[in-house]
């Protein structure tokens, strides 16, 4: 049977998140040496040794790398084996993360002049 892998990444990347690739890969045959790149440089690398595994891999694009969001950039993902190798690569989107506050109040509307419980 002939190898298959599908390999997934978010298309908006932030700065200083932990983001994940995840693969699938069937039908392997050997030992497999994932390595994911952002415009050359290497974000991580896992080595493959399941006949059939869906894994996700973990990785951050840290403030020292020479990326000043907002950019596009190419992440890569190339698999390597004794007999067998892939490369795919995207374009995505790297952005500066996004700070949310949430305020849980103790009732839904309040009226001008009304103060909240303590």
């Amino acid at each position: 049977m002939e190898q298959r892998y599908v390999a997934v990444v978010p298309s908006i990347i932030y700065m200083e998140t932990t983001e994940n690739f995840c693969v699938q890969i069937n039908n392997l045959n050997e030992i497999l040496n994932l390595t994911l790149l952002l415009d050359s440089e290497v974000l991580n690398q896992v080595t493959v040794k399941e006949k059939d595994v869906f894994q996700c891999i973990p990785f951050q694009i840290t403030r020292r790398s020479n990326i000043s969001p907002p950019s596009e950039a190419i992440l890569e993902l190339t698999g390597n084996g004794l007999t067998q190798s892939f490369e795919n690569r995207k374009r995505v989107r790297i952005e500066k993360p996004k700070h949310l506050v949430f305020i849980q109040a103790d009732k839904t509307i309040y009226r001008a002049g009304q103060e909240g419980k303590e």
